[in-house]
């Protein structure tokens, strides 16, 4: 198991903060994250006398899994000026060999996985859609471009494809693509 712990420097209500993000109470001080598809994703443990919440989570999550519990443990800090020990989370190594965490070099991380991801899509059907999920169009993915979002997170900005009518290029904030099986 992974963890990470926040120390709250902010007198703060961890219950209503929690709750009000969608996190479940299991037990006195004891929380559930569940996925939108209600998948339990991580357990947060309250310390209120000493103001530490610690986030314990599988190795083995998806990317958009971690994602969701950056998201958290960002929001977290940020609210409650707290300080993040992210030391007993490392999630993998980035292509120098320095270690990337759930917080530390988080961005460069995700931006390595999400290259590697979109290279193996190259030259095969993708479809293209855009952040509500509305298919935009499919073809042959040809060039695509990164950005990073606001909370440190990779995500396509522009893209091209190959259709039966010629080339395209979809722009927007972000784009959504994913493999295809249809020309």
């Amino acid at each position: 198991m992974l963890s990470t712990r926040v120390e709250c420097h902010k007198n703060i209500d961890f219950h209503s903060f929690l709750s009000d993000h969608g996190i479940t109470q299991i037990g006195t001080n004891t929380y559930s994250v569940h996925t939108k598809e209600n998948k339990q994703i991580s357990t947060v443990t309250t310390h209120i006398d000493k103001n530490i919440i610690v986030f314990t989570f599988l190795e083995s999550l998806k990317l958009s899994e971690y994602e969701q519990i950056h998201h958290l443990i960002c929001l977290l800090a940020e609210e409650f000026e707290g300080v993040i020990d992210d030391t007993e989370s490392q999630l993998g190594y980035l292509e120098n060999g320095e270690p990337a965490f759930i917080i530390k070099n988080w961005a460069q991380w995700t931006m390595l996985l999400n290259e590697a991801k979109y290279k193996t899509l190259e030259g095969k059907m993708v479809d293209i859609l855009n952040e509500n999920g509305d298919e935009l169009g499919s073809g042959m993915l040809v060039d695509y471009k990164f950005d990073l979002s606001i909370d440190q997170t990779s995500i396509i900005t522009e893209c091209t494809i190959v259709t039966m009518l010629g080339e395209r290029t979809y722009s927007g904030n972000p784009l959504v693509v994913k493999a295809g099986n249809q020309w």
